[in-house]
């Protein structure tokens, strides 16, 4: 039964001066004030999808003797499926009131490749409607990755 106890911190002494004294149920280490945000609020994210699809998308497509625009393809359908699932996310997130998943990766996920799982999502969640960012770039984007799929794909053939 020891182990179900929750232990109370480290023993302190009464006579130490105040602001050595931990205050109970705040957290603890120096550096817990200089954390950035968390990695959904953090362009970041954005950052390392871009760099581990491109890589993964180039390597399949040297592997592989398909013309390019199926890498193309390849690309937008991982974008527009992690965007789908960033967008469904944040609208858990705004449910349970918590941190949620920063405008700014969802509309770098959208414009790089994921406009159709980003539109797909806000119509099927009804979630950022009502932002006028969010209704007029995803369009735009949507339609400028249908022109650019048309362009690699007249090319390869």
């Amino acid at each position: 039964m020891m182990g179900s106890m929750v232990s109370p911190g480290p023993p302190q002494r009464e006579d130490a001066p105040v602001h050595h004294r931990m205050e109970a149920g705040t957290k603890r280490g120096a550096r817990e004030g200089r954390r950035g945000p968390p990695l959904l609020e953090n362009p970041g994210l954005f950052i390392w999808a871009l760099v581990i699809d491109l890589v993964l998308v180039h390597v399949w497509w040297l592997l592989t003797t398909r013309p390019y625009a199926f890498a193309a393809v390849l690309h937008l359908g991982v974008f527009s499926t992690l965007t789908f699932l960033l967008f469904l996310t944040d609208k858990v997130r705004a449910r349970k009131e918590t941190r949620r998943v920063s405008e700014l990766n969802l509309l770098l996920f959208s414009i790089f490749g994921g406009a159709a799982g980003g539109l797909l999502a806000m119509i099927l969640f009804r979630h950022k409607l009502k932002p006028l960012k969010f209704r007029i770039l995803l369009p735009a984007a949507l339609f400028l990755h249908i022109a650019l799929l048309l362009v690699v794909t007249l090319e390869s053939t």
